[in-house]
């Protein structure tokens, strides 16, 4: 027994070696080198090795999940492998090879979705495994992969409700898991769990009437949580008989049940009802914040503890201990502290004019929180006190019913949205400069960003409000800021029963130091990217300082990461400055036509974006540059073979639309055409079918001889086209404009091919 202890602490420690390799290794060389291992590993003989291949598995997935996900060939050989072991005659490994395919799940997210008839089957297998380790195992890894399975999860509804059936009668752990699945299920099917969900809501309000058995309490706070998640799913017919019943059973348990998760699970289940019903949740305002007030301004979470206890912080000699450090924090109240304010600011974005009277007293409760220790010590509340005072400015803003913005326009604020804003964006500020953790200045990054979407150019008020701002984005691009120079050592994590470092900051969700610090730059970029959309060519001086920072990002050298921001990063500046960018392009197109030479799939899909949005804003900026980019979009993108590439070709073919769009005459359309055409319609990107589709429209109309030969491809290509769901309107409408202008082209060719297509009868 001894040596069994001995061989699990070595395998932890194993386990949290390549936890941290991960984390700080670049994946495209750990992931090669350790999976090479761990495939031989899985094939060895002794059970007790390949259980320890998949610890190893699961151990480098949330550090390498990027790198997995880019070519489809790695992460199939990463799923099989999880398969094979599945499979395993030793329990000890099916059990080691559910938690992979968990991480897997939370982590691989949403290309692992494509694989939900070979991952499903497998996991409901795996549900009923002889081992009851494996049976449990098996019920979390279904819970992880059905929370992001969206509208893939309908054709297994009846399988999948059998199974959740079943583990309702597993005890009060299982049963907890089944509850949450099919929340989840629920959320994904939508209107096609309606015959499931009576049966599902009499349940679920058995269990939430178990406040007198405090032994299950943990199983009604998640029916709780199910119900709101049962609420939003099926739309508010379906709801509304059980809305009295839910409502009641809520207020009874808060009441009665004296317990942070009670609060927790209550306040998600109001914001369900809020985004669901509105004109209900107002109605309860009444009785609903109270609750939440309370809660915000709570001080239950910081815990006095006896000077005793502190004494290792003296110095010697040193007889006082800081105030400060004398107490802790109560985890269970910070939980429901931060549920509090998340909900807060969420329902008063769900309720705008009918929370006014509140917005005010909320928005007090946040400041005066930002003074209290529990924000100063927990990054946890940092994060929800800073989100919830984003949503209430919005929610202020949008109250007022002030129309769309105009870029470039600033107007007036009403004196007390332009007092909240203004403080709101200093804190912003203030936190991304000097905040310690990379999270909480995700959060504030985003929450800027968010501000300046939603009211616009008025956010920034005047030229010390922009420059203030670019100031400290230049801090963050330059990494000069307090969280990025403080090294990943410092961040404090637990481990889980393997050994895994585990974060204690659940919005960090284990998120590795060196991918929060790739986070904050691209939370950067894009905030420098939605204040030049509200600004143009009034962000002029911002512009000139940040993006010569932005460009080394895109080095060669650097991560793949960071060389795909960069190129997204121009091509929204390209967008967002349009006929204003002229003047950077010198600077901005090498790094796009190298990019488009990069040996990464995604870097090079971005470049070819990129350039065509060059070309179409850039004007004549850009024609001595049109035989290169021509050259390079076709023999890097246009002729690959790769499946890899499809988005790549995708975006080259929007990108030679655009180019024809702006200079038709500067293209060779003899050459250009026959090879763009036969590659339509785009699938793997469709949106760049509607770039395409106009400089058609523009070449039947000033180049008809040109696009004759075409015509029957090209009415075909719209024909599917306008077949395709989650396209975008201006798609459909540029196909339509080309099939008017085809019909010039050659009526009676036209009206031929025309009546092949059903769906075109109409047009």
């Amino acid at each position: 027994d001894d040596d069994d202890d001995d061989a699990d602490h070595t395998t932890q420690a194993a386990a949290q070696v390549l936890d941290a390799l991960a984390t700080v290794i670049p994946s495209e060389i750990l992931f090669p080198k350790a999976f090479a291992l761990i495939e031989a590993s899985s094939q060895n003989a002794n059970p007790a090795v390949r259980k320890s291949a998949q610890i190893a598995l699961y151990a480098i997935i949330p550090g390498t999940a990027y790198h997995i996900c880019q070519k489809s060939k790695t992460l199939v050989k990463t799923l099989e492998l999880i398969f094979r072991a599945m499979a395993d005659e030793e329990h000890n490994v099916r059990q080691a090879a559910c938690i992979s395919l968990s991480k897997a799940a939370q982590k691989c997210q949403p290309e692992i979705c494509e694989y939900h008839a070979e991952v499903l089957p497998r996991i409901f297998a795996c549900m009923q495994d002889a081992s009851l380790d494996v049976r449990e195992r098996a019920c979390y890894a279904l819970e992880d992969v059905v929370e992001h399975l969206e509208a893939a999860v309908v054709p297994y509804l009846p399988q999948l409700m059998e199974r959740l059936t079943l583990m309702t009668t597993m005890g009060d752990d299982i049963h907890n898991v089944a509850i949450a699945c099919l929340g989840l299920t629920a959320q994904s099917a939508e209107e096609a769990f309606a015959p499931y969900y009576m049966q599902v809501m009499v349940h679920l309000k058995e269990l939430m009437a178990l406040r007198k058995d405090s032994q299950r309490w943990p199983l009604m706070f998640q029916a709780f949580d199910t119900a709101g998640c049962l609420c939003t799913s099926c739309g508010p017919q379906l709801f509304a008989p059980h809305f009295k019943d839910v409502m009641q059973l809520t207020l009874e348990a808060l009441e009665e049940v004296d317990e942070c998760d009670m609060r927790v699970a209550a306040f998600s289940l109001f914001n369900s009802i809020a985004q669901l019903v509105p004109a209900v949740m107002s109605e309860s305002l009444s009785v609903v914040m109270p609750y939440l007030m309370r809660s915000c301004a709570s001080d239950a979470a910081v815990v006095k503890q006896g000077e005793e206890a502190y004494s290792f912080l003296r110095e010697e000699g040193d007889n006082e201990v800081d105030e400060s450090s004398a107490s802790s924090l109560d985890t269970a109240y910070l939980e429901e502290q931060k549920a509090a304010f998340v909900v807060l600011g969420a329902i008063a974005v769900e309720l705008k004019g009918h929370f006014a009277a509140y917005m005010q007293p909320a928005m007090d409760v946040c400041l005066a929180t930002t003074k209290k220790k529990q924000y100063i010590f927990s990054p946890m509340i940092r994060t929800a006190v800073l989100g919830s005072m984003c949503q209430l400015v919005i929610a202020m803003h949008d109250s007022l019913n002030p129309g769309p913005w105009t870029k470039g326009i600033v107007s007036e604020l009403p004196a007390a949205l332009g007092n909240n804003v203004e403080a709101v964006q200093l804190l912003f500020r203030q936190t991304i400069s000097e905040d310690e953790d990379r999270g909480v200045v995700c959060q504030a990054i985003t929450g800027l960003d968010e501000v300046i979407k939603a009211i616009g150019p008025s956010a920034l008020f005047n030229e010390d409000t922009l420059m203030d701002t670019t100031y400290c984005l230049r801090h963050l691009l330059q990494k000069q800021t307090v969280c990025q120079q403080i090294g990943a050592d410092d961040e404090e994590g637990g481990e889980d029963e393997d050994g895994v470092r585990q974060n204690d900051n659940e919005d960090e969700d284990e998120e590795s130091s060196s991918s929060l610090e790739m986070l904050l730059i691209e939370h950067g970029t894009d905030a420098v990217v939605t204040i030049t959309k509200a600004l143009g060519q009034h962000a002029a001086a911002m512009v000139e300082i940040l993006l010569p920072l932005v460009l080394p990002y895109g080095r060669r050298t650097g991560p793949v990461s960071e060389r795909s921001l960069t190129i997204g990063f121009l091509a929204e500046m390209c967008s967002a400055l349009e006929q204003h960018v002229q003047p950077y392009l010198e600077s901005m197109t090498p790094a796009m036509l190298e990019a488009l030479e990069d040996e990464e799939c995604e870097v090079r899909s971005n470049a070819a974006f990129a350039l065509g949005v060059a070309c179409r804003f850039g004007g004549e900026t850009m024609l001595p540059l049109y035989p290169t980019i021509l050259q390079a979009l076709y023999s890097q993108c246009l002729l690959t073979s790769d499946p890899d590439m499809a988005r790549a070709v995708d975006n080259a073919c929007g990108a030679v639309g655009r180019m024809i769009a702006a200079f038709p005459e500067h293209v060779p359309l003899d050459s250009v055409l026959p090879p763009l055409v036969s590659t339509l319609p785009l699938t793997t990107d469709p949106q760049e079918n509607g770039p395409v589709f106009q400089a058609m429209e523009i070449l039947a109309n000033c180049a008809a001889p040109m696009i004759a030969p075409h015509l029957p491809a090209l009415v075909k290509s719209v024909s599917e086209v306008l077949q395709m769901e989650d396209v975008e309107a201006t798609v459909h409408q540029a196909g339509q404009s080309l099939l008017q202008a085809l019909s010039r082209v050659d009526p009676v060719l036209f009206r031929q091919h025309i009546a092949l297509y059903p769906n075109l009868a109409s047009l």
